[in-house]
């Protein structure tokens, strides 16, 4: 039993990491404010993002690198009144009280990835996340998930989460671009005053599949991951994009959706798009924040 133990301990402190300039990133920090201040700058810009310059390092036990250098790469905090998902759990005024003691507790901040499959019209692929879930239940997010020991790097562990979720694989000259980096506390859209119990970066890589791909097709024909799907749907990035969504009174849309059954396989259904839109919360379904930047991001790339 203690050599099981400490196998465990051993294998959680080999999981790839955030640093930032080469100094472990804690849960309990803000991340771009830490970059803000290893460069001496204050305050915020009116997109509440910061470029930086991202390196790569994952040899067992090794890390991820944010650096202070500007870069093509954007990290993004969530969007919501300029707050830093690391605060705005509580109002509180022992709120720095206990962001001391998440310091010194000194959990490293881990590391995600999802990837952004879109097809020759433009559509991106979403599927939900079944409403047992424990974190983000009924939630429409695009496939993806935590970096693993074992994975040899960020790209290793989005081409391994795609295909163990919807059956995904990239051929070899399809390659995965890096499009943004996320802020994430964990927690689901919870605003009560329960402090954070993680916090992570969620990666999100893009990759434009071919007009050859039949995405209709794969749709309904391919094999899911049921504990982690309930359905899933090609959705117009152009309905989903801020700005661009038809208005409250627009007729009703839906999009030709995949139930996914006990055996993974789908059944073709359909998903009302107000199932999807507006943002996510825990009261009901819709569309993460993170991924909503990330259609966002690419819709004005257009």
């Amino acid at each position: 039993l203690k050599l099981q133990f400490l196998y465990f301990i051993g294998n959680q402190m080999s999981k790839p990491v955030l640093t930032i300039d080469g100094e472990p990133a804690l849960v309990g920090r803000c991340v771009v404010d830490e970059i803000r201040r290893l460069r001496d700058e204050s305050g915020v810009n009116e997109d509440f993002c910061e470029r930086v310059k991202v390196g790569m390092s994952f040899k067992r036990g090794s890390h991820m690198n944010i650096s202070s250098k500007d870069s093509d790469v954007y990290l993004y905090h969530r969007n919501v009144d300029g707050i830093c998902p690391m605060r705005d759990y509580c109002v509180r005024e022992d709120a720095e009280e206990v962001m001391q003691e998440l310091r010194e507790k000194k959990k490293p901040v881990r590391l995600a990835c999802a990837v952004m499959l879109v097809d020759s019209k433009d559509r991106v692929l979403l599927t939900r996340r079944p409403e047992n879930m424990r974190a983000f239940p009924d939630a429409w997010v695009m496939p993806g998930g935590t970096v693993d020991a074992e994975d040899a790097s960020l790209e290793e562990t989005a081409l391994r989460e795609v295909n163990e979720e919807v059956g995904f694989s990239a051929s070899p000259d399809q390659k995965l671009e890096l499009f943004f980096l996320w802020e994430n506390n964990g927690r689901g859209g919870d605003t009560s005053s329960a402090p954070p119990a993680s916090q992570l970066i969620l990666a999100i890589y893009k990759l434009i599949l071919p007009p050859s791909f039949d995405a209709d097709s794969f749709l309904l024909n391919t094999v899911y991951s049921k504990n982690e799907i309930s359905h899933a749907c090609w959705a117009p990035i152009s309905s989903l994009a801020a700005g661009q969504r038809p208005p409250p009174d627009a007729p009703s849309m839906s999009y030709t959706a995949a139930y996914i059954q006990p055996d993974g396989t789908a059944r073709p259904c359909t998903i009302p798009f107000s199932d999807i839109l507006p943002s996510y919360t825990l009261k009901g379904h819709g569309l993460t924040a993170a991924h909503e930047k990330a259609v966002e991001l690419y819709f004005n790339s257009l």
